[in-house]
């Protein structure tokens, strides 16, 4: 027999990966009370009734958003219109046509973020619950189907122009937020719309459906596209990587130039080095480890952990900032710190990276006056060191997209190691990527000597001699 339901026992509840598609606990002292867990590790309150052999079953919503006493008195209350001969599916149905009539666009949001069916990742919860927001502040109070196109578009451009007070930099306009709350209006209402749903918007325009649009010849060479208009790879023949370093060695905090260059040399994304620790880091081996659990801070995209094999050169950038006493390293502090008003290292980096290091990256590359097609191009992202890296080692050295997809940690590159075989393959991985890293060693430093220029004459691709005669 189960055991009774408390808060403690059903926060340990968890979905058996090896157990059936149904899986609820029921509580003996409540009969017909459970919790069902779903693969994504939701939880919900769902009650059993009926007469034996036509069992029927209802839902409350979910665990996280109601105690267990209110589930409790919802039990007691629907035992007692079981006993007064209500249908509690009918009765269930006839509340959510009431609440349909009444139905707002901030009630539809509510409803589509709190589906439990999505599984969706932690990221991408806190992501849509954050669109979600944007879209109930200014149109929660408006029916489904008044919610024009119209209304979309003009959301879209105040947020491109210049942001909103719920996105992560408030008055700092943000075309990629902007799409991403224009894709998030686009799944809503194709959810919503699923006769299934019971909302009664089959035959609602999407008002966020677009037709495709067309792009020019040039935005087609250059990789144009909208919101990544920006995305693009570091020009060696007009010295970018350079007036990079430049900028970020002249910020006057050192910390920001060995950023620059490790991202360079490890391929990493931005979170996933600035939020490393000391612990991640093996000076006898070389080695940083990026771990894919999600519920680590700066942990790798695909889930998947990713041994960075770190260069000389790595290894004495992070020297230059550890303390030279090896006993004093606490190695649960993070190793990037911003600075204190005495120019000392102490304050740590939190998640939030629009307080500290995206201003100042900001700062890098406007002193770093980079250019496209001939005007200024502001918009360089951190995340184009990452892209170029790629591209460098693609057009200048020789290596594949497979080579530099297992540096990068792609996801097909990362799902080919076997689990029979994981330490062998992990070790030819690392052997691989020692050698693309000893060539991006090898470039920073004709970058840092002034010869960034001298590299590009190995092999120019079509594509990028296409570009630069274009820009010229």
């Amino acid at each position: 027999m189960d055991r009774p339901l408390t808060e403690a026992r059903i926060a340990r509840l968890k979905h058996d990966p090896n157990g059936g598609w149904e899986q609820v606990h029921y509580c003996p002292s409540h009969p017909g009370l459970g919790v069902r867990c779903y693969p994504s590790g939701s939880k919900s309150y769902v009650l059993r009734f009926g007469p034996s052999g036509a069992r029927r079953r209802i839902s409350l919503g979910s665990v996280s958003e109601r105690p267990l006493v209110d589930a409790q008195a919802w039990w007691r209350e629907q035992r007692e219109q079981e006993r007064s001969g209500i249908d509690l599916v009918q009765a269930k149905h006839g509340a959510r046509r009431e609440l349909l009539e009444h139905l707002t666009l901030d009630t539809l949001i509510a409803d589509y973020v709190a589906d439990e069916s999505h599984e969706w990742s932690k990221s991408h919860l806190d992501d849509s619950r954050r669109r979600g927001e944007i879209v109930a502040h200014k149109f929660g109070a408006l029916r489904p189907e008044d919610f024009t196109a119209l209304m979309l578009n003009n959301l879209h451009d105040q947020i491109t122009k210049s942001g909103h007070h719920l996105s992560k930099r408030p008055g700092v306009g943000s075309p990629y937020e902007a799409d991403k709350v224009r894709r998030f209006v686009h799944a809503l209402y194709a959810w919503a719309s699923e006769p299934e749903r019971g909302y009664g918007l089959e035959g609602v325009p999407n008002p966020a459906h677009r037709r495709r649009g067309r792009r020019s010849k040039r935005a087609k060479r250059g990789g144009l596209n909208g919101a990544h208009k920006r995305q693009r790879v570091m020009r060696p023949d007009e010295n970018e990587f350079s007036k990079i370093l430049r900028a970020a060695d002249a910020t006057g905090n050192p910390v920001d130039g060995t950023i620059v260059r490790l991202l360079w040399l490890t391929g990493l994304r931005r979170k996933e080095l600035l939020l490393r620790r000391w612990r991640d880091v093996s000076f006898e081996q070389h080695v940083m480890l990026i771990p894919g659990d999600p519920d680590i801070p700066g942990s790798t995209k695909n889930g998947v952990d990713h041994f960075v094999p770190l260069c000389d050169r790595a290894i004495e950038l992070l020297q230059s900032i550890r303390d030279p006493k090896p006993l004093s390293i606490d190695p649960d502090a993070l190793i990037f710190t911003t600075p204190d008003v005495d120019a000392r290292f102490s304050k740590p980096i939190t998640q939030d990276f629009s307080a500290w290091w995206e201003a100042t990256w900001r700062k890098i590359r406007r002193a770093a006056d980079l250019r496209c097609w001939g005007m200024p191009d502001p918009g360089f992202r951190v995340h184009d060191i990452r892209r170029s890296v790629s591209t460098w080692l693609i057009e200048y050295r020789g290596f594949d997209d497979r080579d530099t997809g297992k540096l990068l940690n792609h996801t097909s590159q990362s799902a080919s190691i076997t689990t029979e075989n994981y330490h062998a393959d992990l070790g030819a991985k690392l052997a691989s990527n020692q050698a693309l890293v000893s060539e991006l060693q090898d470039m920073l430093a004709l970058v840092e000597d002034g010869r960034e220029t001298e590299f590009k004459a190995e092999g120019v691709t079509p594509i990028l001699q296409a570009f630069a005669s274009d820009r010229g």
